[in-house]
């Protein structure tokens, strides 16, 4: 049936051509200027008039070459193919009679030199035939694109009353929060007060602690310096220690010495506590085995409870001289004498040592020393730092087990609990409450995100928001993700690298919908941030066909989709005649 209607209008064609005398070259459109003139031709540009016996003449008369329509006379000349059956066409007239084909229909060349066959026909069926597939293809686009419109419409019209709903359950939560928020205020108050209570009584407690516990301390160091027991600590005492070497020459002088008494010769207890203990505790060391003793002491302090019972002072240390000569020797007699935790002394059975006690000061040691290796080691590639001194690091460690042996503040009573307990639950259900707000205030926001995009004049684009499409040529991978985002990867891996973000719709007026700019990608070296212009043809399904990049950084995606699709023409049938 097809056919035989291409039949029928080709043979119309041809009759309309044959009824329309005119000369050689010449369109049916144009045919009225070289008819009807009895004897001269008017050149159209109206610069010359000439015999009418001079047209196709082959000789170039008029200026504008009009007289010769149907030779190669005038180089300014056009020759018209008929081309019926397929698409007429203007042609150079110095192709007319040059040995080849220009013309479907042969018209062009009508000397004996060649001839040749009309192709009309067999090309207009072609034509047809590509015409009318094109034309489906838009019929079934612009079908899907009523789909797309009719989707898009509803899903608004959804994402309103969605947004609607979502405002009421926020308005709704935040009272709700608000009230669990009036909970939390409320619970937290007493518990405040029952906690602040709490501490600031053990605060009392733990200063009365500290001060037994530098009472003791004091005493300990009262007790060791007073080597010969007199209750008086003298200058000679004092020189026995040298950490009161001032000037570091190896020895404790008198007058050192007496740097620390405090305008006495032989200072009394109160007088040590009182004048001398505030200036040399910071400086003053305990012999090894008193050390040991007052750790043990100070485990028996860490709880509430033990810390209220003063602890009794340690039993004198003997010198054997004045001079402390051989205070090394007896601190190793002492440390080779030291009982085990099984053994007794003064016959009472003493308790393992604690990380406190000189075993746990030999595993601190060891410790120490692994983390000072590993620092050197990594000083090889680092800023070299300088090592602590034997006294800085003696302090540190000190430090420490001060922080080990602090005592502990006793548990909250069972109405603090209670307290603590109501608190925490009001708490965890504010935070409930606010998360509930914070998931509703992002839902609304993503909703408005939809709604506030232009997804077209009939909202025919939605069906491709929250999609993504992928184009792969020889080398990478593209991906476009419409309203979002562009990018593209190295088939052979790699991570991948942004070509842009959604920026807006970029096409020519009127129609700014053919296509859409995304920008603000990853950075080129030395050059701008990558961005790419998509292009939008109508198509039977959505798909990414192509990707390029025809300046430096700045790519171009052409992309398909029945949203592109405009409403089909009617059905062609036929070639017309053109100008």
């Amino acid at each position: 049936m097809f056919l035989l209607k291409l039949c029928l209008i080709i043979n119309s064609f041809f009759m309309t051509e044959a009824s329309v005398p005119r000369p050689r070259g010449v369109s049916i459109t144009m045919a009225s200027f070289y008819t009807g003139q009895a004897e001269n031709f008017s050149c159209l540009d109206n610069s010359l008039v000439v015999p009418f016996n001079y047209v196709n003449d082959d000789y170039c008369d008029c200026p504008d070459g009009s007289d010769e329509p149907g030779t190669a006379a005038c180089i300014n000349g056009k020759f018209h193919c008929t081309n019926a059956g397929y698409i007429p066409n203007y042609i150079p007239s110095s192709r007319v009679n040059d040995g080849f084909c220009d013309c479907c229909d042969g018209t062009d060349e009508f000397s004996e030199i060649i001839s040749c066959p009309n192709k009309c026909i067999e090309l207009g069926k072609k034509a047809m035939e590509e015409r009318m597939k094109v034309h489906k293809m838009q019929m079934e686009g612009f079908a899907k694109k009523q789909e797309f419109i009719n989707e898009g419409k509803k899903a608004k019209e959804e994402k309103k009353s969605k947004l609607i709903e979502l405002e009421a359950l926020k308005i709704a939560a935040e009272q709700h929060k608000t009230e669990m928020e009036a909970e939390k205020n409320s619970a937290e108050g007493p518990e405040k007060l029952a906690k602040d209570t709490h501490e600031n009584a053990w605060e009392e407690e733990k200063k009365k602690l500290q001060k037994e516990k530098e009472i003791t301390i004091a005493k300990d160091a009262f007790t060791e310096l007073d080597s010969d027991g007199n209750q008086l600590v003298s200058v000679d005492e004092l020189k026995s220690h040298s950490e009161f070497d001032i000037d570091s020459d190896g020895t404790v002088s008198d007058d050192e010495a007496k740097e620390y008494m405090e305008e006495a010769t032989d200072a009394s207890y109160d007088h040590f506590v009182e004048k001398m203990w505030p200036n040399i505790k910071e400086i003053y060391r305990k012999p090894k085995k008193l050390e040991d003793e007052v750790s043990q002491q100070e485990e028996e302090t860490t709880t509430p409870s033990s810390a209220q019972v003063t602890p009794s002072p340690p039993s004198e240390t003997p010198q054997d001289d004045d001079d402390g000569a051989d205070e090394d020797s007896d601190e190793d007699a002492d440390e080779d004498d030291e009982p085990t935790p099984e053994e007794s002394v003064d016959g009472q059975v003493q308790a393992p040592s604690s990380p406190g006690s000189h075993f746990g000061d030999l595993d601190d040691e060891d410790d120490e020393e692994e983390e000072k290796s590993d620092t050197d080691y990594d000083r090889d590639f680092e800023e070299t730092v300088p090592l602590p001194t034997e006294d800085e690091a003696k302090k540190k460690t000190e430090e420490g087990k001060d922080k080990e042996t602090q005592p502990q503040m006793p548990d909250y009573d069972q109405e603090t609990k209670s307290l603590i307990e109501a608190a925490d639950q009001a708490r965890s259900k504010y935070h409930d409450a606010d998360k509930k707000v914070r998931e509703l205030e992002k839902d609304i926001s993503d909703v408005k995100k939809i709604l506030d995009l232009d997804l077209g004049p009939d909202n025919e684009f939605y069906s491709l928001y929250g999609k993504c499409f992928e184009y792969t040529d020889r080398e990478y991978t593209y991906s476009f993700c419409p309203f979002d985002r562009a990018s593209q990867r190295s088939k052979s891996g790699g991570i991948e690298t942004s070509l842009g973000h959604w920026g807006h719709w970029d096409g020519v007026a009127p129609d700014i919908y053919k296509s859409q700019k995304y920008d603000k990608g990853q950075n080129c070296w030395n050059g701008p941030d990558r961005s790419v212009k998509v292009h939008f043809d109508c198509g039977i399904d959505s798909e990414l066909r192509g990707a390029s990049e025809p300046s430096r950084c700045e790519y171009a995606f052409s992309f398909v989709t029945p949203a592109s699709c405009a409403k089909p023409t009617p059905s062609p049938t036929t070639n017309r005649d053109e100008l």
